[in-house]
């Protein structure tokens, strides 16, 4: 049937909702009901099935896909770049049949054959009747003929030979027409080209439809009123499917063996017999559409939606069925802002699962973040509350655990040695999981070789040493002293030389920090100028390079940032190297009555097949692509998806100049070397949990007076040491 393209205006629909945490337990539900099935075949591999075509030059352009007969027909441009222009240089026409795995590409530029006469296909139609067609180029003109990829077996009729660019059709009896784009006439074509009837419509048209059923051809479009309407191609008789005010958005239709004209757009899917009505809205199915390609409708009634969802082309089967339907459980959770990569997880979790529905609530609009805090805590401590939390939600995890708050979560990984060490360590709490880590990036420091030479690892007093034996102004560009001291002094809480953490002791008035103190008030930065801080770490004035590393284009930046040959050795650490991991996790609420559908969650966005596909709403909001408002995705939590990630880094072809202020470095796929520097941060990461936060203002109030100059080393120590100790006497356990 003919894949339409209308248009239509779908209401949104606002829910309320309520989580487990606040329902009584009870078994599963079922009721009695009209219910949607969907079931998706993920359509991948279509550019891979290119690479055998491409060259270093050449790159897939703009592609646009159809769905015609159960087969799936794609249309894409390779083109080739360079610094002036980007140019189409071919296009290759692929083909997927069920069981829709392998891809056929051909270009759709091939001369075929027929008697002896050799054609160039330019372009392919797709007739009323089911039949394949494609226009051919000649030295005479243009034909039409029936087409089968490969060749052409009857020509059915010259084309008319026009200045401007005209659409073809072909309705259910195998009649062939041209028009305008958005003119009101349709012209009915003789074998040789000529304009055998014009039809004069009320409209713009947009393309032909048959009804199978009753044998009627019709005309699409949309008339003075910008109303979407159906003519009847014979009679050219207007048939209004809706008198209502509609936005007009892209959609397809097809009509139903028994009549009925089905339409969709990427919000839902409508039907038209005797009246409109809705026959499904993909939101309320946690379906989110970026594109539509095509619908066909089956003769068992089913109805077949070929579509984009978050950046992958997916074919739906869509059926609505009466019996009895399984009520899921409501797991409401609680973030303070948008997750735009998290949502995609959820809303795949909420597609799959029978028994669990997955919610997040927010702040409403205008509401400050501490009184929806306070809100949710008021309903923790009464017993109830979301059934997970956000780590932007919990300002302190500990609080909530020391309160009882939260609950331990075990057996939630496939096996734990396939995922990062050091963000499963940083979610512990007293060596028990409570929090689980869903992406991650990485803190950490490079410096260039020539000044720390071939070490493994670095303590502070070898910095110290290395820095003030070489030539640079100050540590880090922008880093004032007291970042100094705490970064680079106190980041790592298990050195016991400054502050014990683990016995409660401070040494914060002994010889080793007053060293510290010295050091950061010689080399910290006060520039106001962020170019003159890029200058300094190519001079070599600037001797640390500090970034967090949110995406691997960020890689590229070593070998512009640092002066000679960079090693990753990260923060000081008494211990390893001070690469620190930062990730965001959930953790469940010890009240939520779904520990299982809230596990089952867990579950879901740990599978090595959800972290990869995590991957891909990484690249996607990396390169601002579709974004969603919120905070986007970061880099994965199992260990084999940066092997994806890093693979998807090298379909990228060419190079591109970027940077910051006056630092210019290439951006393009990971070289070998940035690959092994990957790899390396995450064999030598480790939980980022920085105890020093804790005591940040106590820091600030009592150095600044010495870093200014008001007071001595041995004024402000004794009374830092004092207040620090304090801390420790009330919240050491």
């Amino acid at each position: 049937m003919r894949k339409s393209r209308l248009l239509l205006l779908m209401l949104a629909v606002v829910l309320g909702v309520s989580g487990c945490s606040t329902a009584p337990e009870q078994g599963d539900i079922y009721v009695e009901k009209e219910n949607v099935e969907m079931q998706e075949t993920i359509i991948s591999g279509a550019d891979e099935a290119l690479r055998t075509m491409l060259t270093e030059e050449k790159k897939i352009g703009h592609s646009r896909m159809s769905l015609f007969q159960d087969v799936i027909y794609r249309i894409v441009s390779v083109v080739w770049e360079n610094e002036d222009a980007v140019t189409t240089v071919e296009l290759y026409l692929q083909t997927l049949e069920a069981p829709y795995t392998q891809w056929e590409s051909r270009p759709l530029g091939e001369m075929v054959e027929l008697d002896e006469i050799k054609y160039m296909v330019s372009q392919v139609v797709f007739g009323q009747e089911g039949q394949l067609y494609c226009i051919l180029g000649g030295l005479n003109g243009h034909y039409l003929a029936k087409y089968s990829p490969g060749e052409i077996s009857e020509m059915v009729c010259a084309l008319p030979k026009e200045d401007s660019e005209y659409e073809v059709a072909v309705d259910a009896h195998g009649r062939v027409y041209s028009f305008m784009p958005q003119s009101k006439q349709l012209s009915l074509l003789a074998e040789d080209g000529s304009v055998q009837q014009v039809k004069q419509l009320t409209g713009a048209v947009c393309g032909l439809i048959g009804d199978a059923a009753s044998g009627q051809d019709y005309v699409y479009g949309f008339d003075i009123r910008g109303k979407l309407c159906l003519w009847d191609l014979e009679s050219g008789q207007d048939i209004f499917l809706s008198e209502s005010d509609l936005i007009l958005n892209d959609f397809y239709g097809d009509f139903s063996a028994d009549g009925a004209l089905y339409f969709a757009d990427t919000k839902g899917i409508w039907k038209y017999g005797e009246q409109l009505e809705q026959y499904c809205v993909f939101s309320e199915e946690d379906y989110f559409l970026d594109k539509i390609y095509g619908l066909e409708v089956a003769g068992d009634g089913s109805l077949t939606v070929l579509v984009q969802i978050e950046g992958s082309d997916i074919m739906l089967r869509v059926e609505k069925k009466v019996g009895q339907v399984k009520e899921k459980e409501e797991i409401v959770i609680a973030f303070i802002e948008n997750h735009a990569g998290l949502n995609k997880l959820i809303r795949r979790f909420n597609r799959q699962s029978e028994s669990y529905h997955i919610t997040s609530i927010y702040p409403e609009p205008g509401m400050e973040w501490s009184t929806f805090r306070n809100q949710i805590q008021m309903e923790v401590s009464a017993g109830g509350g979301p059934d997970i939390f956000g780590s932007d939600f919990l300002l302190s995890p500990e609080d909530y655990i020391e309160n009882g708050y939260l609950t331990k979560v075990e057996t939630v990984w496939e096996a734990e040695n396939q995922y990062l060490h050091s963000a499963i360590e940083e979610g512990k709490s007293g060596g028990v999981q409570y929090g689980i880590p869903y992406d991650c990036q990485f803190r950490l420091v490079v410096y260039p070789e020539s000044l720390v030479g071939d070490v493994d690892s670095l303590t502070m007093e070898v910095l110290m040493e290395a820095v003030e034996n070489s030539d640079a102004k100050v540590l880090q560009s922008g880093l004032t002293a007291m970042g100094i001291v705490y970064e680079y002094g106190l980041f790592d809480h298990e050195n016991p030389t400054y502050i014990d953490w683990e016995q409660g002791e401070s040494h914060l008035d002994r010889e080793p920090f007053k060293r510290l103190l010295e050091f950061a008030k010689a080399y910290g930065d006060v520039q106001e100028s962020y170019e003159q801080k890029l200058k300094w770490l190519q001079t070599g004035d600037a001797v640390a390079y500090h970034f967090d590393l949110t995406k691997l284009q960020d890689l590229h930046k070593l070998a512009a940032y640092v002066q000679g040959e960079p090693r990753i050795l990260g923060y000081p650490s008494a211990e390893g190297r001070g690469i620190y991991t930062r990730a965001r996790y959930l953790y469940m609420n010890a009240n939520t009555k779904c520990p299982e559908g809230a596990t089952e969650f867990f579950h879901f966005i740990l599978s090595k097949e959800q972290q990869e596909a995590y991957v891909d709403d990484y690249l996607e909001h990396s390169n601002w692509k579709n974004w969603e408002k919120g905070w986007r995705a970061q880099l994965p939590i199992h260990l084999e998806a940066y092997q994806r990630l890093v693979s998807l880094q090298y379909r990228e072809k060419g190079t591109i100049m970027t940077g910051d202020g006056e630092l210019l470095y290439e951006a393009g796929p990971l070289s070998e070397q940035e690959e092994a520097y990957l790899y390396e941060i995450l064999e030598y990461s480790k939980p980022g949990n920085w105890k020093v936060s804790y005591i940040g203002d106590i820091l600030e109030e009592e150095l600044e007076p010495y870093f200014s100059g008001a007071k001595t080393v041995e004024e402000v120590v004794g009374i830092l040491d004092s207040r620090v100790q304090t801390y420790l006497d009330e919240h050491h356990k």
